[in-house]
């Protein structure tokens, strides 16, 4: 999702939207990628993930951990109601974090099974 303000020629005013719903699976990873790419290609001025989920595969967030780290655009989480294991470790690897009211962010306990 992309969203500007202004004439559209202002390429300051682009902000790339990555909704971060549900469980957090191996094929987000490629997709979070792409859209920090085609950001940086476009001279966005941020990437927000507008996240909420309750987590999911811990290496596909690393996957996504690492992307946001290495990234060289402004990265913004903004967690709409959870935030939750593999969905805190992205929200802490973005360059900022906000919270809408009455949202959480924690419990990234590694859990073995089996």
């Amino acid at each position: 999702m992309v969203f500007g303000s202004g004439q559209a020629s202002d390429q300051k005013s682009i902000v790339f939207v990555v909704p971060i719903e549900g469980v957090i699976d191996l094929g987000l990873a490629p997709f979070v990628q792409r859209v920090l790419d085609e950001a940086t290609a476009a001279g966005a001025k941020a990437v927000i993930l507008e996240i909420n989920t309750f987590g999911g595969r811990v290496d596909a967030a690393v996957l996504i951990r690492d992307a946001l780290l290495e990234s060289k655009i402004p990265t913004v989480a903004f967690i709409n109601k959870r935030a939750i294991s593999a969905g805190a470790l992205i929200s802490l690897a973005s360059g900022k974090i906000v919270m809408a009211e009455g949202s959480t962010i924690g419990a990234a306990t590694p859990v073995q099974i089996g």
